[in-house]
């Protein structure tokens, strides 16, 4: 199971405090210097084997007090919304989750190892998307199915289109077709409806390379494009050598300007290839992508995390934030902030945001707060 993560606050898991004497006491701790005293989220779920992933994290785009976040339950593998009306001080654990009658669970562990996902987004009208796998209560690993689930009303209702069904036959021999779904974006301003982009990971049979794949909904949502890879097959090459590039969990983020951009570790079965963090930006709906290398030299074994901003130049700001362990001793790994304020053609050098006394903590631990409570804290 990934490590845990601080999430702004957010306190998902408690207990009561225990004396020496084996009695308990009620414990108010102070709150920090810019902190609230944290606050149980799931505090309606008292069965003593809940075990819930760190949320995503979202604030409404018009309503500063209401805040979403999207978790899994790992021990019943349900995708569920947590939501609060009054900036943090209080939640809610809704019942509906966004997975359908035919999908009703999003996780297994046997399935997704430890690496999960709940990628989030707004599109217009405060519609919220979520890119969600899918288990069929019949089928076990590989079957797992891409699913984008849709609600109007912050979470109350759902409806959902299966992006990637893994029941039905393929044309390409996967061991696991969508483990885990890791990207999603929304461009809510180029259409007359918004256009949604969901991304994940694949398994190959056999020797090839874990492949990238996205597909693309011009409708809210409602349909989306047949899955396909965001890089064509020279610059796999280029970029991978033999047998090609091997893209781990893909993030996707969409400018103001309609730009996508989907960010990637790469490696490759070449072992003269270092791992490096790779850039995707479409300016044609992801009909084709021009690559840029975030950085050399990273041990592509994590997820990194992406965002843009309006500020900071004509075109915005974009960030990431990533993870190199590359040629340090076994554990540890340091944690790096770039931005780029050209789209993504050049970036800054690298600025390192964890000392040693930090160093074994994961890029998802350390950002997390950043990463998925948006708006990202800016002016590092």
């Amino acid at each position: 199971m990934r490590a845990r993560r601080l999430t702004a606050a957010l306190m998902l898991a408690g207990g009561a405090l225990a004396t020496a004497g084996g009695a308990t006491a009620a414990v108010t701790p102070a709150a920090p210097v810019g902190r609230t005293v944290p606050v149980k989220a799931t505090a309606t779920d008292t069965r003593p084997t809940r075990a819930y992933e760190p949320p995503t994290l979202l604030i409404h785009p018009t309503d500063p007090d209401t805040v979403v976040g999207a978790t899994i339950e790992l021990t019943t593998g349900e995708c569920r919304l947590l939501r609060s009306h009054d900036g943090g001080r209080g939640w809610d654990l809704l019942d509906t989750t966004p997975s359908p009658s035919e999908f009703p669970r999003c996780f297994k562990g046997a399935v997704y190892g430890y690496l999960n996902e709940t990628p989030i987004a707004w599109g217009r009208n405060a519609t919220l998307y979520w890119g969600l796998n899918g288990l069929d209560p019949t089928r076990v690993d590989p079957d797992t199915s891409v699913l984008v689930a849709r609600s109007t009303d912050l979470g109350d209702t759902w409806s959902s289109t299966v992006v990637a069904d893994a029941r039905q036959p393929t044309t390409r021999a996967v061991t696991n077709p969508s483990r885990p779904v890791a990207g999603l974006a929304v461009d809510s301003t180029s259409g007359p409806d918004d256009i949604v982009y969901v991304a994940w990971q694949t398994f190959p049979a056999g020797t090839g390379p874990r492949e990238v794949l996205f597909s693309v909904s011009t409708d809210g949502g409602r349909t989306f494009s047949a899955p396909r890879l965001p890089y064509d097959e020279a610059t796999s090459k280029r970029l991978g050598g033999e047998p090609g590039l091997e893209g781990l969990p893909p993030q996707l983020r969409v400018a103001g300007d309609g730009s996508l951009y989907i960010l990637m570790p790469g490696r490759s079965a070449d072992t003269s290839i270092p791992h490096r963090l790779l850039l995707g930006k479409s300016t044609d709906k992801g009909a084709t992508f021009t690559y840029t290398e975030v950085a050399g030299l990273v041990e592509a074994n994590s997820t990194p995390g992406l965002w843009w901003s309006p500020e900071g130049s004509p075109t915005g700001t974009l960030q990431v934030v990533y993870e190199d362990g590359y040629g340090q001793p076994l554990g540890v790994h340091k944690i790096f902030y770039v931005r780029s304020t050209d789209g993504g053609t050049t970036f800054s050098p690298p600025k390192l945001l964890n000392d040693d006394e930090l160093a074994r903590r994961s890029v998802h631990e350390w950002a997390s707060s950043r990463a998925h409570l948006w708006p990202p804290v800016s002016g590092w």
